[in-house]
């Protein structure tokens, strides 16, 4: 249940707006869809992590093998 759901419409005087308000961001918070969200978002980090490591790992390890290649061709500065 968000802010949006609730279908009567806001009041627009006396001190009932404030109360519909309150109402209205208790029920929000209270409601499951915030947590859900917030887990969500701490799994996508994890999984940026861990492919940010994996990334960085395998270039890492393609960089040593171009620089190890390269120094086997003759001409390039390795190799007879």
């Amino acid at each position: 249940m968000g802010l949006m759901s609730h279908t009567s419409s806001c009041p627009q005087r006396g001190g009932n707006v404030m109360k519909t308000l309150v109402s209205r961001v208790t029920d929000f918070l209270k409601s499951e869809d915030g947590p859900s969200a917030v887990e969500y978002a701490v799994l996508l980090g994890l999984i940026a992590m861990a492919a940010f490591a994996a990334i960085s790992g395998l270039g890492t390890s393609m960089r040593d093998l171009i620089f190890a290649s390269l120094n086997k061709l003759p001409g390039a500065g390795g190799g007879s």
